[in-house]
């Protein structure tokens, strides 16, 4: 009696179950909206890769007393690769082309950046180019 209860309980819920469709494939393409969070030494900033579908990957440092975000770097040509924490107020960063393979990154130097978290003293600490 219970065995055929429990068969009826898993038929019922297969039947039940909602088909989901599969995501399209340019959905494992794209940009991801928010990646690579890193908190600053003392844990009150939260660093972020931040993108869209039509921009290169930025740096959004978001403050975690208030809630309030500002944009730190983007840059126009290409995308914010690795981004460490100098001190609570200073990001270090590089670029990568994210529109090339892994293995083609020999051709491609990503220079080094410096910037505050609220986007002012940017400066280039390293030249970015193409190493061709």
């Amino acid at each position: 009696m219970k065995f055929n209860r429990l068969i009826a309980a898993s038929v019922g819920l297969l039947l039940s179950a909602t088909v989901h469709a599969a995501p399209p494939i340019a959905d494992f393409f794209d940009n991801a909206a928010f990646n690579g969070a890193l908190l600053s030494p003392n844990g009150r900033y939260l660093a972020a890769l931040v993108g869209a579908n039509d921009l290169h990957d930025g740096i959004a440092v978001i403050d975690l007393g208030d809630m309030s975000v500002h944009l730190a770097a983007r840059l126009e040509d290409t995308d914010i690769g690795h981004v460490q924490w100098v001190n609570n107020d200073r990001l270090l960063f590089t670029t990568i082309d994210k529109s090339v393979g892994l293995g083609s990154f020999d051709d491609y130097l990503p220079g080094l950046f410096a910037v505050d978290r609220d986007g002012k003293n940017y400066r280039q600490l390293a030249e970015r180019r193409s190493a061709g």
